[in-house]
């Protein structure tokens, strides 16, 4: 069991590796949970999950199959929908195998799903540089123009969504093991950030580190010191003019692509008369017989527009109380902290569709379950307090 929760998290680093398509893209991954939860049935486990994530799940896909009805593409949609079906099954899986691991054990795997992401992105690097390898947008972006290093996720922004909250957990559950080896991984999360220009990883790997230093989690110090690092940063990125690529989309609003695809959801929206239950689940690509020139997929990197334009303002709504209720059924406030990152990071870098995404929601609850109920044993103050 224990090796197939390390290939889990190994097989999500190759997040665009397509093996073969059969209703959609079949990944590694795809191949590894069913013998997971064969692995779990042989070994006479019990399911111990509480009933309240069932629930919650239950009503969160018989809200997408709503949204599937609505849909004018059918097909498609319901492909999605079957991908998300398929995401809470690994989240189901990989929170069981979680509890039945030992935490050493755990720490390694996480320490593995890390190691790959930088060995791959530096191997990019290095081939750029010497010209046998060409990463995200070379020619066109990064230092030097030799490209944007992002391994298998095809992404910075989910590099960051992977790399962030692992560099977090292995802060919180490894410093007692490997501390010299804990910051070795540490400051290389930072360099790949660095090297790929990665604005959200690299911010919050800096404050994630001093939150977990500090070994406290008060929101009004983490603002201040938020605010400190983008106004310290913004400065150098300014002065020095170090890359026009990491501040010209926030000084020129006009022309970012986000703000551009968002306009025009919302205008299509509109023009449709569904402001209200959204064009249904899955149905972006419909838009682009209007506006082939944009390309849209199934999601875009938004993702309150995105929920706006699938779902309606009702959609919306239902989803904001869905993130409420998942954040007050959190416990210590590091896990509380770990999930506002993780949806903020989302809501910039859409992900809630990526395999990856539910092994940490599985990772994060796991957490919250295990160490609240040790410490809880331990000290009961000290997890009212979010010392924990």
């Amino acid at each position: 069991m224990n090796i197939l929760l390390m290939l889990i998290f190994i097989s999500v680093t190759f997040d665009s590796l397509i093996l073969f398509k059969f209703f959609g893209n079949i990944k590694i991954i795809h191949l590894i949970i069913p013998l997971a939860y064969l692995s779990l049935i042989f070994s006479n486990s019990s399911f111990k999950i509480s009933r309240k994530y069932y629930l919650y799940l239950l009503i969160l896909l018989l809200y997408m199959l709503f949204g599937v009805s609505r849909s004018p593409l059918f097909y498609s949609s319901f492909t999605l929908f079957i991908s998300v079906l398929f995401n809470v099954l690994i989240f189901i899986a990989v929170l069981e195998m979680l509890n039945k691991t030992p935490n050493k054990r755990i720490i390694n795997i996480i320490k593995v799903g890390l190691y790959i992401v930088i060995i791959i992105i530096f191997a990019e690097t290095i081939g750029s540089i010497i010209g046998v390898y060409e990463p995200l947008k070379k020619g066109i972006e990064g230092w030097f123009l030799l490209g944007r290093p992002s391994g298998f996720f095809k992404d910075p922004g989910w590099v960051a969504m992977w790399i962030v909250p692992l560099g977090m957990f292995l802060l919180l559950l490894g410093k007692n093991y490997y501390k010299t080896n804990v910051y070795i991984i540490y400051l290389s999360l930072i360099l790949i950030t660095i090297i790929n220009q990665s604005r959200i990883g690299f911010f919050f790997l800096i404050l994630n580190y001093i939150v977990v230093k500090h070994k406290s989690v008060n929101y009004i110090k983490i603002s201040i010191i938020g605010i400190l690092i983008i106004v310290i940063l913004g400065y150098l990125v300014i002065h020095f003019n170090i890359s026009d690529r990491l501040i010209k989309d926030i000084i020129n609003l006009k022309n970012n692509q986000r703000v551009i695809v968002s306009s025009i959801l919302v205008r299509e929206l509109q023009i449709a008369n569904k402001e209200m239950f959204g064009m249904g689940f899955g149905s972006l690509p419909y838009i682009n017989k209007f506006y082939n020139w944009i390309n849209f997929s199934k999601t875009i990197n938004v993702f309150p527009v995105q929920v706006y334009y699938d779902f309606g303002y009702i959609g919306l709504i239902f989803i904001i109380i869905m993130l409420i209720i998942a954040y007050n059924s959190l416990k210590l406030k590091y896990s509380k902290y770990i999930f506002l990152q993780l949806i903020f990071i989302n809501f910039f870098h859409m992900a809630m569709y990526k395999q990856f995404f539910w092994v940490l929601l599985a990772l994060l609850f796991f957490y919250d379950n295990k160490y609240c109920k040790k410490y809880y044993k331990k000290n009961n103050r000290e997890v009212r307090n979010g010392k924990t």
